[in-house]
């Protein structure tokens, strides 16, 4: 029994370690984000992203996203499947090679998505999305 705890713990342990060493490389100053593309198409504007209701979180990763002027952000709303209002979601301002990211964590759990849009906004961000919606989910 006391090893079957231990072997659980040495697991634990690893998985925490895993855990953060993707957290360090993903704010590693000098990391570099890049997508692999087809050489003859030009690299897209992408923004990759995953969501839990369960933990109430989300991370955003953008490539190739355009550069905005000093005064404007990227801001992600949260479209609610009950259709309420939509929720910000995190924004970034993308640095000179359109690269960015958001970690965010909702104020509750539980809430699901029917989907999520992007807009442009005001440095800061806002409190209702700016249209038109720059980014959304693929169709499909």
């Amino acid at each position: 029994m006391k090893r079957v705890i231990q072997k659980n713990v040495e697991q634990k342990n690893k998985d925490l370690a895993d855990a953060k060493a993707v957290t360090d490389l993903l704010h590693a100053p000098d990391a570099t984000q890049m997508v692999l593309v087809h050489q003859q198409t030009p690299p897209q504007p992408q923004m990759k992203m995953i969501y839990s209701p369960q933990k109430g979180a989300l991370f955003l990763i953008a490539s190739n996203a355009p550069v905005l002027p000093e005064n404007k952000i990227y801001e992600l709303w949260l479209l609610p499947a009950d259709g309420s209002a939509p929720m910000a979601a995190g924004w970034f301002k993308p640095d000179g090679k359109g690269n960015g990211m958001i970690f965010h964590k909702l104020k509750s759990n539980g809430i699901e998505a029917k989907g999520f849009a992007v807009t442009v906004e005001p440095a800061g961000g806002s409190q209702t999305p700016t249209m038109p919606i720059v980014m959304a989910p693929a169709a499909g």
